[in-house]
């Protein structure tokens, strides 16, 4: 069946460039044409040599975001990094922080490109050291702000990809505060337009409660399943990922824990022996600020001291719940005096 499927790529693709259409019409239409694919696919050179040589002038750049989608997420073995630099160099007009005109460029093209040019930036990279998925989701949901009013963009395979992938990302986030607006942002604006499935829409519903490495490898499945740009971030970003995900289930621990061990951490967790150092992992996220102030490790005991428990504040303003406790106490005394 998939043999059967990539056999039929090359014809249909030229039957998409046969047509003559609009810049939008076709962009729709090879972001319905990467849907039919098997990931990986088998034969990526057979479909740029038809991209390039089969494409008109009008058609070239959308032709051109396109190789570079499939360069990204359906490429077998090594991403040819460098050709998709030089694609973007050369499409860099379509950039959000061009402001200059550029004959009949749409929304949508300039959309797709910068979609495309986000996630070279913060995920394939060579130059990516750390995963920041937050900011990456961030400016995935200012483009889609782009599509406000735009008739075109109505029932768009390329709008309903980028909101797939704000959905995707966020639930590879790590943590951060700015994670609790986003979440209330695709409640709102992304999950109604999206048909995606119970298994997905349960991984979100749970998204708050503490999760070990097996429900995460359970999510990663699920995703890479349902979202075909997740199989190629989890193979080049593995090790960035698993710490993600263990980011931010430690940043859950102080809601149960005032103290725990770090062999408790490991097997609540299930963390992989010699995969991860979580004691390392543990000391980046108390200079990060990710804990309630004051936590610290013990590494003589092997124990990690949360403090006192956050209520009322969230595990990010537990510095401003210092700063109101020392106030309260400084009116209280003048308060005294007064009288």
């Amino acid at each position: 069946m998939m043999e059967s499927v990539a056999y039929q790529a090359g014809p249909n693709l030229l039957l998409i460039l046969s047509l003559s259409q609009d810049a939008d019409t076709l962009l729709h239409k090879l972001q319905h044409f990467l849907g039919t694919l098997p990931c990986p696919y088998p034969d990526i050179e057979s479909l740029t040599t038809i991209l390039n040589s089969e494409s008109t002038a009008q058609q070239k750049p959308v032709c051109q975001l396109l190789e570079v989608e499939l360069n990204l997420y359906f490429a077998n073995t090594d991403i040819e990094f460098a050709r998709i630099e030089a694609i973007l160099k050369e499409l860099s007009y379509m950039s959000t922080t061009n402001t200059l005109s550029h004959g009949a460029l749409s929304v949508l093209m300039r959309i797709k490109y910068n979609d495309l040019l986000t996630d070279f930036h913060f995920l394939f990279s060579p130059k990516v050291r750390q995963l920041r998925l937050v900011d990456l989701v961030t400016k995935k949901i200012a483009l889609l702000g782009m599509v406000s009013g735009l008739e075109s963009a109505k029932e768009n395979l390329v709008i309903d990809n980028l909101r797939k992938k704000i959905l995707a990302y966020y639930l590879l986030c790590e943590s951060d505060h700015r994670k609790k607006g986003v979440l209330e942002y695709i409640k709102k604006e992304v999950l109604p337009d999206l048909n995606i499935s119970q298994e997905t829409l349960l991984f979100l519903a749970n998204n708050e409660k503490l999760a070990n490495v097996a429900a995460y490898k359970q999510l990663l499945e699920c995703l890479t399943l349902e979202f075909y740009q997740i199989r190629s971030i989890s193979l080049l970003r593995e090790q960035n990922l698993l710490e993600n995900h263990l980011d931010v289930n430690l940043s859950k621990l102080p809601r149960y824990f005032t103290t725990i061990s770090l062999d408790r951490i490991r097997e609540l967790l299930l963390v992989p022996a010699n995969v991860v150092n979580i004691e390392t992992l543990l000391y980046k996220m108390i200079i990060s600020n990710k804990f309630p102030h004051g936590a610290t490790i013990d590494q003589i005991s092997g124990y990690v001291k949360f403090g006192e428990k956050p209520h009322i504040y969230s595990e990010f303003d537990t510095h401003i719940k210092k700063v109101c406790d020392t106030v309260d106490q400084i009116s209280a005394s003048l308060n005294g005096q007064k009288r």
